[in-house]
């Protein structure tokens, strides 16, 4: 699929740019589709491993939010890339590890607490 939307581009890009840019993030959104749909079952044993080891439903559920942050980021960053906007890869890749810090602050505290009682 890839291959083929990058020849497609190719061609289209010589006569129309706006063109090119509408087949490349409708093969982007159809490649991440199938990914999501291909990762569902990955992240169903992800979470049986942690269940077999008795790790909190929470601490699971925030890890594969991060894990999918982080590669939605990378792969918005890489498309912005693509199209010549470094810059705004940069600021996609920042929002992303915002939104990761945002997302794991309430088990950074949980571990901060109870090194704190571990302590005393």
């Amino acid at each position: 699929m890839c291959l083929v939307a990058s020849v497609i581009i190719l061609l289209i890009k010589k006569y129309s740019p706006e063109n090119a840019l509408t087949v490349a993030l409708a093969a982007v959104s159809v490649i991440l589709l199938f990914i999501i749909i291909s990762a569902s079952d990955l992240f169903s044993e992800i979470r049986e491993l942690f269940d077999s080891f008795g790790i909190d439903p929470e601490i699971v559920k925030i890890t594969l939010k991060a894990l999918g942050i982080c590669y939605l980021t990378g792969f918005a960053a890489d498309v912005c890339r693509d199209f010549g906007q470094t810059s705004l890869a940069s600021k996609v890749e920042l929002a992303g590890k915002v939104t990761v810090v945002i997302l794991t602050l309430p088990f950074v505290k949980q571990i901060l607490r109870v090194a704190t009682e571990l302590m005393e």
